[in-house]
């Protein structure tokens, strides 16, 4: 069964991904932190086909007019994410979603797939546009969702429901993995997320003295203020284009790209009510997920 891992960031997915792939499953695409990546590699001999979230835009960089269409325009805002690389008119948000259905409706071609596991609520804008994908051609799919409860994940066909999930072979193999998968004394994610940082650190030290050198220098001598890629008079400019141009040219685009990160940042601060005006009010109030993503799409729509 060739299978999909979307956003693999603890050693929890590490062992959901192994232990499926010793029952038959193939990963031919996993997303995951380099961490995650460098020890599915080094330890396991499992080549992990990924890019980072925004280099990943590259996929979509191309001319050509898009055949998919995307229905629920509602659901544009997922792009809004990547408002710090460039401003998106919603025919951009439309044009590049479709884009992109256009690329993994060939990838899922291409390669066959037959299962996607979600780690989380897609909201990467690549893992939301597997998943509705998914929901239309009609593709087995489960998201293993976290909670805060020891020893309790909720495991959901899709986020738009939350009927329990019929016997089914891909999802039942799972269940029964994370079934297996026991914490002791702290919830899963928390153990996870220190073992995480403890391997980073193993990481670290095994840099060589000149590789440390040569990162902190690459740090240096990047341009303050400057972005590498990102949406340039409303269509997106991969890094390798913005090469083309001259040296002034590109700090030009690369300076008015990085310039939304202040402008969101000061529409953010003009949006917030200070609490001194609310108290002692009448205030109905949604607490929505920590996750800031889940209070905008896809979750947090209906409100």
């Amino acid at each position: 069964m060739n299978a999909i891992f979307c956003n693999a960031n603890t050693l929890l997915d590490v062992s959901i991904i192994m232990d499926l792939q010793k029952r038959g499953m193939e990963f031919v695409f996993i997303t995951a932190t380099e961490e995650i990546r460098y020890i599915l590699r080094r330890h396991y001999g499992l080549e992990v086909a990924s890019l980072d979230e925004y280099r990943m835009l590259d996929l979509y960089a191309r001319d050509l007019l898009p055949v998919y269409e995307y229905g629920r325009e509602e659901y544009l805002s997922i792009l809004d994410r990547y408002k710090v690389l460039g401003e998106l008119t919603m025919a951009t948000r439309r044009r590049f979603f479709n884009i992109a259905c256009d690329y993994w409706n060939s990838y899922i071609d291409d390669h066959n797939i037959e299962f996607v596991i979600f780690k989380m609520v897609p909201h990467l804008f690549y893992d939301f546009v597997i998943h509705e994908l998914c929901e239309e051609r009609g593709i087995r799919k489960v998201i293993i969702e976290k909670t805060y409860w020891e020893d309790v994940i909720l495991l959901q066909k899709t986020f738009r429901d939350t009927d329990h999930l019929k016997p089914d072979v891909g999802l039942n193999a799972v269940k029964d993995v994370i079934g297996r998968i026991k914490v002791t004394g702290l919830p899963y994610w928390t153990e996870a997320k220190i073992a995480n940082q403890q391997r980073q650190e193993e990481l670290y030290q095994e840099l060589s003295g000149l590789s440390r050198g040569i990162e902190v220098l690459k740090r240096l001598l990047r341009p303050s203020g400057t972005a590498e890629y990102g949406f340039y008079h409303d269509r997106y400019v991969p890094l390798m284009k913005i090469r083309r141009y001259g040296r002034f040219k590109q700090l030009g685009i690369r300076k008015k790209i990085a310039k939304n990160n202040d402008k969101i940042l000061r529409e953010y601060h003009e949006s917030i009510t200070d609490f001194d005006v609310v108290r002692g009010g009448r205030n109905i109030i949604f607490f929505l997920q920590c996750q800031p993503e889940k209070s905008t799409t896809p979750l947090g729509g209906k409100y």
